[in-house]
């Protein structure tokens, strides 16, 4: 309805502390989620943390098993994937088929990526696991480069819509929220801070099979030349000043 408003769900505090936002609509049980944090490393080998879906649960607790590759052979554009999420002891059990779509350019100083499920009737999915409900996708990922400390960082913004499928009390969300973000940033930051140290995520982002690791290197290099600015262009770009639009607008087109 219009008199939905956003509210916060988690606020860690200071200039870099990770935020969560979420507006929703109690009538329907669906809404939208936006979250913003900073992940230490550089935008390659962060992207290598979250993209090699083999290694996904030597970090990420609240998957039951590693997601798998479905339908179509990964690309650096495109990817499909079959998540399965076991979250609050096992109390909440979803999985999803989604399309993995990233969008940037020669000159892009960000990257950006579009998720969004696979309609019900589309031929070869994976079944429903038992005892667990497929949920809706759809997801807008945001990558910015940035600096903390004279050391290359990455900012990361999500925004989210979520359709249970079942009624979830506006309360009861916060509180999963509260228990369950924190976490996870804190285990995709802490995997992000041990790639130096872990010589399966070195060999994957050397191998670069489709040449991912490579583009994202390409993006890194142009946010040194053109950094992405912030709302506040007085401060740099953080959870608490992440990029207006207009910012996008003026780098896509070579400004």
């Amino acid at each position: 309805g219009g008199d939905l408003a956003w509210e916060v769900a988690y606020d860690e505090g200071g200039t870099d502390g990770a935020t969560v936002e979420f507006v929703w609509d109690d009538e329907h049980s669906e809404g939208w989620f936006r979250a913003n944090f900073i992940v230490p490393g550089a935008l390659p080998a962060v992207f290598v943390t979250a993209n090699e879906l083999d290694l996904q649960t030597l970090w990420n607790n609240t998957l039951a098993e590693n997601p798998s590759d479905i339908l179509e052979e990964p690309t650096e554009w495109k990817r499909s994937v079959h998540l399965m999420i076991a979250m609050c002891m096992g109390f909440i059990k979803v999985d999803n088929c989604c399309r993995v779509r990233r969008f940037y350019g020669p000159e892009s100083s960000f990257l950006c990526e579009h998720v969004a499920s696979y309609p019900d009737e589309a031929q070869g999915l994976p079944a429903v696991p038992r005892k667990y409900t497929r949920m809706e996708a759809l997801v807008c990922n945001t990558w910015v480069p940035v600096i903390r400390n004279g050391n290359d960082h990455t900012l990361l913004m999500q925004v989210q819509r979520l359709r249970p499928g079942f009624k979830v009390p506006r309360w009861l969300l916060k509180q999963v929220v509260k228990i369950i973000f924190p976490t996870l940033v804190s285990q995709f930051q802490l995997a992000s801070k041990s790639f130096e140290s872990n010589p399966v995520w070195k060999e994957r982002l050397a191998t670069d099979n489709h040449g991912l690791y490579k583009a994202m290197q390409r993006v890194l290099d142009n946010s040194k030349l053109r950094p992405v600015p912030g709302r506040n262009p007085q401060h740099p770009v953080a959870p608490r000043n992440p990029p207006g639009i207009e910012a996008f607008d003026a780098l896509a087109a070579g400004a």
